[in-house]
């Protein structure tokens, strides 16, 4: 991977806390011990040992969401109550086969000028669409709380799910399971919390190793999950990490300046995701998803997220990358894509419509549930930044505007098609 510059002009005031991070006698002792890695490799390790909640919060979140590919169902979130010592709390809700969970990470809170993001926000949906629990996780690695975080989160999902009906949970997880400093702990708190200990997790890991219903890739993450959390509880996850503390405290926010500003796919995706929640937030919905072997990003309209359920069939636009680590130069491709649970309606589809769209692919390539029905722009990376992310905007909202009517025309026409036949 080649070397990336930092985004840079920074403010006057962040560009001192930079200088000063830079000009340390601890970093110059670290890279005297370790002549080997530079500045940027120091922030990958930091990244990696001391912000590295996002990213096994995006691990957690595909386990957690039942529509999710792994074949565990609820499973996983089910087996994490039932250890944390609350087996009552999916007693008043739909059973396993009567609902669904929705698990999105970096949730917004929304209120006034917070821009805080809460890591995990599970939503239990019933098959009519309407939720009936909403489960808020709080994952903290190394980082302090802010002040009153938990309370304000907690205060987030009374405000936003505030129906007697909805039940609300709010745990708080952390590598030795320890309290929070910030959570409402009042009994009459209507979002109860609960502090959950990776030993938890990997409990719950080991008894999804064994699962008869886990599929062969849901069984190789959850034990790569385990042994990382294994490594991260006997703190063991790199030979200077004293001195990578110590710089961290140090220069935590010159750090996270440096880490906000260096050009990578999430930050990408994130500028992205932000563009689309201010053109039309209550119309579309996005995904990504980038492990080995894939890098995308998804759009597709959020009324279709309770119709996938119903009729079984939902399309989105997709900017991907064949690769899960892009970099400046590297294309990525548009194409449109249709889900469609059933085997046999998916084979009756692609024998129903051979040409979707203009400029269809000549072959309707299937992976998993999906059904490629159209690729065609293409966009080179020029800085994994704002320009990016602008222009990818551009062109996936151009291909809505331009075949979101035709795409809803050819899905209504192919349910009329079954329902006559």
């Amino acid at each position: 991977m080649s070397r990336r510059p930092v985004n840079l002009p920074l403010s006057n005031e962040a560009m001192s806390l930079v200088r000063a991070f830079f000009e340390d006698e601890d970093f110059e002792t670290f890279n005297e011990k370790c002549a080997e890695l530079d500045s940027f490799d120091l922030l990958s390790i930091i990244e990696e040992t001391k912000i590295g909640e996002n990213t096994w919060s995006r691990v957690l979140a595909y386990l957690l969401d039942s529509r999710k590919n792994h074949g565990l169902g609820q499973q996983f979130i089910r087996e994490m109550i039932w250890k944390s010592l609350l087996p009552d709390w999916f007693g008043t809700l739909p059973a396993s086969d009567e609902c669904y969970v929705v698990a999105t990470t970096e949730w917004r809170l929304k209120s006034g000028t917070d821009t805080r993001r809460a890591d995990i926000l599970l939503l239990v949906y019933d098959f009519e669409g309407a939720v009936r629990g909403v489960i808020g996780i709080e994952n903290k690695i190394g980082a302090r709380e802010q002040l009153h975080q938990v309370r304000d989160y907690q205060n987030a999902i009374i405000k936003r799910f505030g129906q007697e009906n909805i039940k609300k949970l709010m745990f708080f997880l952390s590598p030795d399971g320890k309290e929070s400093d910030t959570a409402d702990t009042g009994e009459h708190c209507q979002c109860p919390y609960v502090p959950i200990s990776y030993r938890t997790i990997q409990n719950v890991c080991e008894e999804i190793g064994q699962s008869a219903n886990a599929n062969q890739q849901s069984r190789f993450l959850t034990q790569i999950l385990k042994s990382r959390l294994e490594k991260m509880l006997h703190q063991d996850e790199h030979p200077l990490r004293k001195e990578i503390n110590q710089l961290y405290q140090k220069h935590r926010q010159a750090i996270r300046i440096l880490l906000a500003n260096l050009p990578n796919v999430t930050r990408l995706f994130d500028l992205l995701r932000q563009k689309f929640e201010t053109w039309k937030p209550d119309k579309f919905r996005c995904q990504t998803y980038n492990k080995n072997g894939a890098c995308e990003f998804k759009v597709f309209r959020a009324s279709d997220e309770n119709k996938l359920h119903q009729e079984g069939v939902v399309w989105t636009f997709r900017i991907f990358h064949p690769e899960n680590n892009p970099d400046i130069g590297d294309d990525f491709h548009l194409s449109i894509d249709l889900w469609v649970n059933d085997k046999t309606l998916r084979n009756k589809w692609k024998s129903w419509e051979k040409r979707f769209l203009e400029n269809t692919t000549k072959e309707h390539n299937e992976f998993w549930e999906w059904v490629n029905l159209w690729q065609g722009d293409k966009h080179v990376l020029s800085d994994l930044g704002e320009k990016d992310a602008e222009q990818m905007f551009e062109k996936l909202k151009s291909r809505i505007e331009n075949t979101e009517e035709a795409i809803q025309r050819k899905i209504s026409e192919f349910h009329l098609l079954l329902s006559a036949n």
